[in-house]
C-alpha cells in the first residue's frame, strides 16, 4: 500500500472513531470516551506523520 492509501485509511479510521466517541458520550460511558480519545490522538499523530512524508 502506498502513502496516499495509508492516509485515506487513517482518515476513514478517524471518521469511525469520532462516531464511536459520539455513541460513547450519548451512553455516558466516560471510560470508553477516554479510550476512543486516546485512539483518535494516536491515529491523528500517524496521519500527520504520513502527510509529512507525502509532501
Amino acid at each position: 500500500m502506498n502513502i496516499s492509501g495509508l492516509i485515506a485509511m487513517c482518515e476513514r479510521r478517524l471518521t469511525h472513531l469520532q462516531s464511536l466517541r459520539g455513541s460513547a458520550v450519548a451512553l455516558g460511558d466516560m471510560q470508553q470516551v477516554a479510550k476512543v480519545d486516546a485512539d483518535i490522538a494516536e491515529t491523528q499523530t500517524t496521519l500527520n506523520q504520513l502527510q509529512t512524508l507525502a509532501g
